[in-house]
C-alpha cells in the first residue's frame, strides 16, 4: 500500500514522525542498534580515560555529552532519521560512558564489607528513573516534549557532579597521596568520624620477609615491623572489636598507612617504585592460561547478561497486554532484584548469586518460548528480568574484584564492549524472530536467550569467590597467586 492510501491517527511518536512503518519497520530497531554500539564505543573510550584521567572527569565528560546528544534528538528534522541515528549513536556513547565511571567509582570508594551493597544501592538509580520514564511516557504523548523533559532531568544532574569525590585508590594508584588523603578524610567527616592525619600509601605486592630480611642483613621480625601491611582498615578511636563504629573501610581502601616523606625505609626490601615491585598489565593477565580462562568466561558472562536484558526489555512490546504495564512490571522485577541483592551480596557472595540469577533467568527465558499463554509468558518474561538483574548487579562488583586498580578500568572496558556486543545483538535477534516466525516473534530470540544464559550460569561457577577479599592496588607479574588466595570457583 502506498503511503498516499493511508493517514497517521497519532502524530506524536517517533515511528509516525519518520514512517518507520512497513517496508521501513526495521529502521526502529536500527535505531536501537546504534545506540548500542555507541555504547561499544563508549565502553573502550572511557575504560582508558578511566585509568588516564581518574574517574570523576570522565563522568562529567560522559554527562555532558548525553545532555547534548539529547538536544540534538529532540531537535531532529522530519527527514533526518540519520542524523538520528548518529546522534543515538553518540548518546550511547555517553550513557557507557556515565555507566562505567559511576560502577568503577561504587566499587573503589566503598571498603571491602559494603562494596556489594554501595554497587547495589547506586545500581537502585537505573530503575528508579525508568520508573519516571513509564510516568512521563505515559503523561506526555509527544516525544520531542518528551526528550526534552529528560535533557532537563539530566542538567539537573550536574548540581551533584561538585560533590563526586575522585577515587582514592586511583589517586593512590597514581602517586598523588595527599590528594587521596583528602579524599578519606572527606569521607571520614561525612561519616561522622575522623581519619588519622597520615598520608596514605599503596600497598606493596606481597613478598618472603624472611628471604627479603636475610638479604637485608636484618632479623625477620624487624623486618615485619617496616613492612607495610597487605590490607590495612582504618579503626579510629571507639571502634568496637567487631569493626563497628568508627571503621571507615569506605576509601582508605585497604591501603597502608605510612608516615608521608619521614617514613621508614627498609634497605633491601621492595618499594613501590623499584623495579622488583612490577605491576602487572591487562595482557599479563591473558598470558597466564588460568586467568585468561577467567577472563573468558567473564566476557561471556557481560554477554550474556546485556543480551538477555536488554532483549527481554526491548521484546516487551511483542508480549500481550498493554506495553506501559508490561514494562512497569518488569521495572518492579528490576528495582526488587536490585534491594534483594543488595542485602544478600555482602552475606553470600558473588559468584554463586551470580550463577543462580543466569540460572533463573534462562530457565525462565526458555519457558516463556515454551509457552503460548499470554499471562504466562508475560509472567515468565518478567522473571526472566528479576534473575538477569540479579546477576548484573552482583556481575558489576565481582568484576571489578578481580583486578588491581591500574588495570581496572581498562577491564571493565573490556567487559562493557563484551556486554555492549550482546545489546547490539539483542535487537537484531528480534528483528529474526519476526522475520522468521511472524505468527509469533518472541519464539526464536526468548530460546536463544535461554540457552545463552543457561550456559553462562553452568560457566560462572568455575569463577573465584571474592567476598571479604581486599581489592588489589598493584598485582606482581606473578599475579595468579593474588587470584589463587581467593576463593576457590568449583572445579578450580
Amino acid at each position: 500500500m502506498s503511503q498516499s492510501q493511508w493517514a497517521w491517527t497519532n502524530t506524536d511518536n517517533l515511528a509516525a514522525y519518520f514512517n518507520m512503518v512497513c517496508g521501513d519497520k526495521w529502521k526502529v530497531q536500527l535505531l536501537n542498534m546504534m545506540m548500542f554500539i555507541g555504547c561499544l564505543i563508549g565502553a573502550a573510550l572511557f575504560g582508558h580515560l578511566n585509568d588516564t584521567m581518574g574517574r570523576k572527569k570522565p563522568l562529567l565528560m560522559a554527562q555532558l555529552a548525553c545532555i547534548v546528544a539529547v538536544f540534538l534528538s529532540a531537535a531532529a528534522p522530519p527527514d533526518g532519521y540519520w542524523f538520528m541515528a548518529f546522534v543515538r549513536m553518540a548518546m550511547g556513547v555517553a550513557a557507557a560512558g556515565q555507566n562505567q565511571c559511576v560502577a568503577v567509582l561504587s566499587a573503589e570508594i566503598a571498603g571491602k564489607s559494603r562494596r556489594g551493597v554501595a554497587s547495589a544501592f547506586s545500581g537502585m538509580f537505573w530503575p528508579t528513573g525508568e520508573f519516571v520514564l513509564v510516568g512521563l511516557a505515559y503523561g506526555v504523548h509527544n516525544w520531542r516534549t518528551f526528550t526534552i523533559i529528560t535533557g532537563c532531568l539530566s542538567v539537573a544532574g550536574l548540581l551533584l557532579w561538585p560533590f563526586i569525590p575522585e577515587s582514592a585508590r586511583w589517586l593512590l594508584s597514581q602517586g598523588r597521596q595527599a590528594e587521596a588523603t583528602a579524599v578519606v578524610q572527606r569521607i571520614a567527616a561525612l561519616n561522622g568520624t575522623r581519619a588519622p592525619p597520615v598520608p596514605l600509601r599503596t600497598m606493596q605486592p606481597k613478598v618472603d620477609l624472611a628471604a627479603e630480611a636475610e638479604e637485608a642483613g636484618m632479623s625477620a621480625t624487624d623486618a615485619a615491623l617496616h613492612k607495610d601491611a597487605d590490607a590495612v582498615v582504618l579503626a579510629l578511636p571507639g571502634a568496637d572489636a567487631g569493626g563497628n563504629g568508627g571503621e571507615i573501610e569506605a576509601a582508605a581502601t585497604e591501603c597502608a598507612v605510612v608516615g608521608g616523606a619521614g617514613a621508614a625505609t627498609v634497605p633491601g626490601l621492595q618499594q613501590p617504585g623499584s623495579k622488583a615491585a612490577q605491576r602487572i598489565g591487562l595482557l599479563d593477565v591473558l598470558r597466564q592460561p588460568k586467568l585468561l580462562v577467567r577472563t573468558l568466561v567473564l566476557v561471556f558472562t557481560w554477554f550474556s547478561l546485556y543480551i538477555v536484558s536488554y532483549g527481554v526489555n526491548l521484546g516487551a512490546g511483542a508480549l500481550p497486554g498493554s506495553l506501559y504495564v508490561t514494562f512497569s512490571l518488569l521495572t518492579v522485577a528490576e528495582l526488587s532484584a536490585q534491594l534483594m541483592t543488595a542485602v544478600i551480596v555482602d552475606r553470600t557472595g558473588r559468584h554463586v548469586i551470580l550463577s543462580c540469577g543466569l540460572l533463573v533467568s534462562g530457565t525462565a527465558c526458555l519457558a516463556c518460548a515454551s509457552t503460548t499463554h499470554s499471562t504466562a509468558r508475560a509472567a515468565l518474561a518478567v522473571i526472566g528480568k528479576y534473575g538477569c538483574t540479579v546477576g548484573m548487579v552482583v556481575l558489576g562488583t565481582f568484576t571489578t574484584e578481580l583486578f588491581a586498580t591500574p588495570i581496572r578500568a581498562s577491564a571493565m572496558g573490556v567487559f562493557n564492549e563484551a556486554g555492549r556486543l550482546g545489546s547490539i545483538i539483542a535487537p537484531l535477534m528480534l528483528m529474526v524472530g519476526a522475520a522468521v516466525r511472524p505468527s509469533d516473534a518472541v519464539y526464536v530470540p526468548f530460546l536463544a536467550f535461554g540457552l545463552v544464559a543457561l550456559l553462562a550460569g553452568l560457566l560462572t561457577l568455575v569463577l573465584p569467590e571474592t567476598l571479604g577479599a581486599p581489592m588489589a592496588e598493584n598485582i606482581d607479574v606473578s599475579g595468579e597467586e593474588w587470584y589463587d588466595s581467593m576463593g576457590r570457583g568449583w572445579g578450580t
